[in-house]
């Protein structure tokens, strides 16, 4: 069987980079394009679950890193053994 880390990780490396995506990364936009800010935030989706990932970045590429990194971490939480 294929385990829930590889699916995840696996499902958002792999999913198409849609037409209207500024960034060209996947999960990742410019936030509030209109402000003077011009950060970047990512977002993801887990089990059916949209969920922000913690901070504003100032490229799409560390963005993407972050969200990356914070897929790991939720896959990893799920498959902690409780001591």
């Amino acid at each position: 069987t294929i385990s829930k880390v590889n699916t995840l990780s696996q499902a958002s490396t792999k999913k198409p980079v849609g037409q209207a995506n500024s960034s060209g990364y996947t999960g990742v936009r410019l936030h509030r394009p209109k402000h003077a800010s011009h950060r970047w935030i990512a977002r993801v989706t887990i089990n059916g679950k949209d969920a922000a990932v913690p901070g504003r970045f100032d490229t799409p590429e560390e963005a993407s890193a972050a969200r990356a990194a914070f897929i790991a971490t939720q896959s990893a939480a799920k498959h902690e053994v409780a001591a």
